[in-house]
């Protein structure tokens, strides 16, 4: 029997930026400003970036609230940050049990963000944090939002440092700076995109108009050398009370409505109308880049379509075995699998794998751990270019796990934490 080895579908290494195996800009900067405690400081950063366990940075994403956009933190602003789940069509009892479990991801990190904000004075008032979400969907809602912010408070209360108690109402206080923005198809979402966008169009003009005004009096230029650095410290001290208050803003469904499209008309009618829409998040995100975040939640899920009826194995019988279990069948089956694999996408996961650890047969080949490819759609492709920063959730082992599978400006790629 001819092997089906393919000596072609070994896939290349992942590209990396040359930049990222020096020290980042602001860790040289804090090097130099500590003086001798300079290296030491550089090499706890780089231990905490070299770190695989990604709990740390979901501890840290309170943070964003404080104008952290440098590039050794994970979640920061000026970036996209996607959460997907893995489509589990093995597991026969619930396979949509990752999707029901995704919610608890951005929930935790709009509490965690919200918690940042206490006892924390701006002159700004308005909304912090814009959600855009399905009508029939209750992940955001009031009564969930409130429950998820008392419910990390308390988890916060039980870590080393001493928290204040948050009562009830000061979390509905909390939530006062969320505004949801409620739709029912993706022409709607695209109007709320807009209208998302003038508001912070708006807030930024407001901050701009002060340094015009600072900036037309002439009496500035007519201090002396010695006052003249006092003057630049106040002045930036005056810029970093102005900086506008950060803004999260979540958008929930985007994929699934663009697919209601594709249903109604075709794959490529609901790229087209997607494609729009993600350039103007992407221009938001870079354009607002000092104090805006982005968080994505797809809700269609990654990973390999099921497949079909006559091939697709009972409870009792792994991937493999329905793939080898053809007969003379078996190699065609693999290349028409490699073939796919090729034109799937670039996005993989370290835990999802073609094949199963039990598969015993002699035919086996190097094919058989071939990381599984995540981006099998035009839908999923097109997404994908718009986030970041991409978050796996799936299941293993009864076991739920959250995994970095694309990291575009940093080097959390491959970072995952156990989730609970």
């Amino acid at each position: 029997m001819a092997s089906s080895h393919d000596v072609y579908s070994t896939q290349p290494a992942f590209p990396f930026l040359a930049s990222s195996l020096l020290a980042p800009y602001d860790m040289r900067n804090a090097a130099r400003s500590s003086g001798g405690g300079g290296d030491h400081q550089t090499a706890t950063t780089a231990d905490d970036r070299s770190s695989w366990d990604l709990k740390p940075a979901f501890d840290k994403f309170s943070g964003v609230s404080r104008y952290r956009n440098e590039s050794r933190f994970l979640f920061r602003c000026g970036s996209t940050v996607g959460v997907s789940y893995l489509k589990e069509w093995w597991n026969t009892s619930n396979p949509d049990m990752s999707r029901d479990l995704l919610g608890q991801i951005p929930k935790r990190l709009l509490s965690r963000y919200l918690l940042g904000l206490q006892n924390k004075q701006t002159t700004q008032k308005g909304p912090r944090v814009y959600i855009i979400r399905p009508s029939h969907s209750s992940t955001f809602a009031p009564d969930a939002l409130l429950e998820a912010i008392l419910e990390e408070e308390q988890a916060s209360r039980r870590s080393p440092p001493p928290q204040t108690v948050l009562s009830r109402d000061q979390a509905i206080d909390l939530l006062d700076c969320v505004e949801l923005l409620t739709i029912h198809d993706f022409a709607a979402a695209t109007r709320a995109i807009s209208q998302v966008s003038d508001r912070l169009y708006a807030m930024q003009q407001q901050l701009r108009q002060p340094k015009t005004n600072n900036q037309d009096d002439p009496a500035l230029g007519q201090e002396e050398e010695g006052e003249e650095k006092e003057e630049d410290d106040d002045n930036n001290n005056n810029n970093k009370r102005n900086l506008p208050s950060t803004v999260l803003f979540i958008i929930e469904g985007l994929d699934a409505m663009a697919e209601n499209v594709i249903r109604n008309s075709d794959a490529l009618r609901g790229s087209a109308v997607l494609t729009p829409a993600l350039r103007t998040l992407t221009y938001l995100s870079r354009s607002y880049a000092s104090f805006l975040s982005i968080v994505l939640v797809n809700t269609t899920g990654l990973g390999s379509h099921p497949p079909s009826r006559s091939s697709q194995p009972p409870p009792g019988l792994s991937v493999s075995q329905s793939h080898d279990g053809g007969g003379g069948g078996g190699g065609m089956s693999n290349n028409n699998r490699n073939n796919n694999m090729k034109s799937a996408g670039g996005l993989y996961s370290v835990f999802s794998r073609t094949h199963r650890q039990d598969n015993n047969d002699d035919d086996n080949d190097n094919d058989t751990d071939e990381p599984l490819p995540l981006l099998h759609t035009l839908l999923s492709r097109t997404m994908d270019q718009a986030i970041d920063i991409h978050l796996l959730f799936q299941l293993r082992k009864n076991q739920s796990l959250v995994e970095v599978v694309k990291d575009r400006t940093g080097d959390g790629l491959g970072k995952w934490c156990v989730w609970s």
